[in-house]
């Protein structure tokens, strides 16, 4: 993972107080300013994160946020520019994982949207996300129970029939020997 310089963030300046908005939600919340420094991590954000609100302050929102592929583990960069350049928000990639600050790993499921004062100017970003352990996993169960249907609805011999459902197990299973 890369490192950060806080150079940028050493005079981030939060937000309005969030936190009696975002304290009741059912998400996790962190918000940065127009530098895409964090300014605001709610609880539920601190819990999946690894970071408390005051840790986070002035941080950049990457290494708070810090997002990856799943399967990759390749860096999702620069995920707040897009919804600041063009002032609207985006849905995070569907294979996604947060690295919280201890080192774990987490699927989550969420999206990025634009800050805005009461002029309607774009201030900065927020980021809200949720797990996505059990969702990712029923979405697993249910290709694999469509992949062993379209299996064994696949005309083959017998032979060939084990050999597919000695694959099929492997795939899903990871065991070598059946």
């Amino acid at each position: 993972m890369k490192t950060h310089s806080n150079s940028s963030c050493d005079a981030a300046r939060p937000h309005e107080d969030y936190s009696a908005l975002f304290a009741g939600l059912g998400e996790a919340v962190v918000v940065a300013n127009a530098r895409k420094c964090a300014t605001f991590v709610n609880s539920k954000a601190a819990a999946l994160t690894g970071w408390t609100n005051e840790q986070a302050q002035g941080k950049p929102i990457e290494l708070v946020v810090a997002l990856v592929h799943e399967d990759t583990r390749k860096p999702i960069d620069d995920f707040m520019s897009g919804v600041l350049d063009n002032n609207a928000s985006a849905c995070l990639p569907d294979d996604v994982s947060l690295l919280a600050k201890n080192g774990s790993s987490l699927p989550i499921a969420g999206s990025v949207a634009p800050v805005r004062d009461t002029a309607n100017h774009v201030t900065g970003g927020m980021v809200l996300f949720h797990d996505a352990t059990a969702s990712r996993r029923h979405q697993r169960e249910r290709e694999a129970g469509r992949d062993l249907l379209e299996l064994l609805n696949a005309p083959s011999s017998l032979e060939e029939l084990m050999r597919s459902l000695t694959a099929f197990l492997h795939k899903w299973t990871g065991c070598e020997a059946v």
